[in-house]
């Protein structure tokens, strides 16, 4: 990846397997599995006795020249408490028809270990229309506890929510034991207007209770969507004021509602890409980005989705041929293909409790499929993903029945239409509307993940004519990707170096979506990076790791 790093450096490394891991995803619950399987467990299918050896270390490092950054100025952080801090119009920040207004909000969720101080901001949902109206974003300041704020460094961290159209007040305290800023982008969450559609999320719980045609149960779907977009619209809402630029505005005027000076973003999947769209349009505020499984602007659309999956899916095959016990189970291709015909013709059906009530689902071979997917996001769960096909394909199936409710949880997760809206103005300038209705008419094996992807009008008015071009900045940046990610391309973060002058990069070929988290490793690169982003940071311990070993 010499060419993909220019101006950068990369490191190769995969995770300490079942230590200190975070489980992104609940659609595996499989905890009793994960830790069955870093016992040695046969259930888990282990297959040796070794699985906490350390490994041999094969580093690979790739040193390139890093030019020396721009000195990056003193942020000041005001940290008074509650009506103490700036409220009312906050001049300064977007140019805008409005004058955004902050908000002391009394009464909001605590956290056990941070002081959390609460707010809400107004600001235009079109900068450059009054017409359009306003939207309130909720927001949060977390201060850790036990330190005194004068020992806390002078800047704060936000970390925006993926998806597009997830919650960012959803997660809770700080990540890196600094000030955070926590809140929910327009569309999402507790911000008004929510661009939410339980509709649309009933039509996917449906599909999972019975047997239909991926035709009827699309149509289902597309429908409820629909009748959303059209609720919204008749209420006065314009769709097309829900995209990453504006996005990047509200930031924008987040950041200075708080009196924050400069501060630190942290972006994973669609949270890189509103973080990128953020260094472009308001490069000045920015003291440093963490980039992890970007969802660059340059990449999207259905058919490239369904690529990745497929690049995935075939990482995770050839890691499997190549390491033993698992090559001696048979060819996981075709396994994972007879698992998908055995349960499209006989599928699972099983109560279990749903939103606290006993629900009855009909699980069928493609959405084990989907299982499967969502399972490679999280590191911990990949190399014991081989054992669990072969459980399947032997008609065990405990592991999927535990899973279905909180699989099903985090399917919905995402308002909808904020979804809809925002990847319909992002990728409109990538001219993939045929191959996108193709993936959408006929996908494959990945029909219950391809359900909640919906063509976008060909007419929807594009982010930007420059959005979807390389994001050139010399901010200090580290980044993170992940080898068998399905979501994002690995490809797609690490040739953002290219363009990231004062860049560094860590490459987990083991690794899923969203990896900076994944171990003490890689929290110790990110600490090291906060406390001093002009100089690269200590990825020293990277030479601990090495490629994937399933089981």
């Amino acid at each position: 990846f010499t060419a993909a790093v220019a101006g950068g450096r990369i490191h190769f490394l995969v995770p300490n397997l079942c230590v200190g891991g975070r489980r992104v995803l609940a659609l595996v619950v499989a905890v009793v599995l994960v830790a069955a399987a870093c016992g040695g467990s046969e259930t888990a299918g282990s297959g040796s006795d070794d699985s906490t050896a350390t490994p041999e270390p094969t580093p690979t490092v790739v040193p390139t020249d890093r030019p020396e950054p721009a000195p990056t100025a003193t942020a000041v952080l005001s940290l008074e408490r509650g009506p103490a801090r700036q409220v009312g119009d906050v001049e300064g920040a977007v140019e805008s028809w409005f004058v955004p207004q902050l908000e002391v909000v009394e009464r909001c969720n605590q956290s056990i270990e941070s002081v959390v101080e609460c707010f809400q901001l107004t600001v235009a949902a079109d900068r450059d229309d009054a017409s359009g109206g306003t939207i309130v974003l909720p927001l949060q300041v977390h201060t850790p506890r036990g330190l005194d704020p004068a020992d806390l460094p002078a800047d704060a961290v936000v970390a925006p929510a993926g998806g597009p159209g997830g919650s960012g007040l959803r997660r809770s305290g700080p990540v890196v034991g600094r000030v955070e800023v926590t809140y929910d982008q327009r569309g999402t969450g507790g911000a008004k207007p929510d661009l939410e559609c339980p509709g649309a999320d009933a039509a996917f719980v449906a599909s999972l209770q019975a047997v239909g045609s991926y035709e009827e149960e699309s149509a289902a779907y597309d429908a409820a969507l629909a009748r959303c977009v059209s609720d919204l619209r008749a209420a006065g809402v314009d769709l097309t004021d829900y995209h990453s630029i504006a996005s990047a505005h509200d930031l924008e005027d987040i950041r200075v509602a708080l009196g924050i000076t400069q501060w630190n973003l942290i972006g994973v999947s669609y949270g890189g890409r509103l973080a990128l769209a953020t260094m472009r349009e308001h490069p000045e505020s920015i003291r440093l980005a963490v980039l992890d499984s970007v969802y660059d602007p340059s990449w999207g659309g259905i058919a490239s989705r369904l690529d990745a999956i497929d690049r995935a899916f075939a990482a995770l095959v050839d890691a499997c041929a190549a390491n033993e016990p698992c090559a001696d189970r048979g060819d996981l291709a075709e396994m994972l293909e007879r698992v998908r015909l055995s349960f499209n013709a006989a599928p699972l059906e099983t109560t279990v409790k749903f939103e606290g009530e006993p629900t009855d689902f009909v699980i069928t071979g493609d959405d084990i499929i989907a299982f499967l997917f969502v399972s490679m996001y999280t590191t911990d769960l990949l190399p014991i993903l081989p054992s669990i096909v072969a459980q399947l394909d032997a008609g065990v199936t405990a592991i999927v029945e535990g899973s279905i409710a909180d699989g099903v949880r985090f399917a919905n997760w995402l308002a909808d239409v904020m979804t809809y809206a925002v990847d319909c103005a992002d990728n409109a300038g990538l001219e993939r509307s045929e191959l996108d209705a193709q993936a959408h008419d006929v996908p494959g094996p990945y029909s219950t993940i391809t359900l909640r992807f919906v063509p976008c009008p060909l007419d929807w008015p594009a982010t930007s004519a420059a959005f979807n071009e390389p994001v050139v900045s010399d901010i200090p940046s580290l980044l993170f990707a992940g080898g068998l990610d399905p979501v994002t391309p690995p490809e797609l973060t690490l040739a953002l170096a290219e363009h990231l002058a004062n860049s560094t990069t860590v490459f987990m070929p083991a690794g899923g979506h969203g990896i900076w988290f994944a171990n003490a490793c890689t929290l110790s690169i990110i600490a090291d990076f906060f406390d001093d982003p002009t100089s690269p940071p200590d990825t020293s311990c990277a030479d601990d790791f090495e490629e994937l070993t399933p089981r």
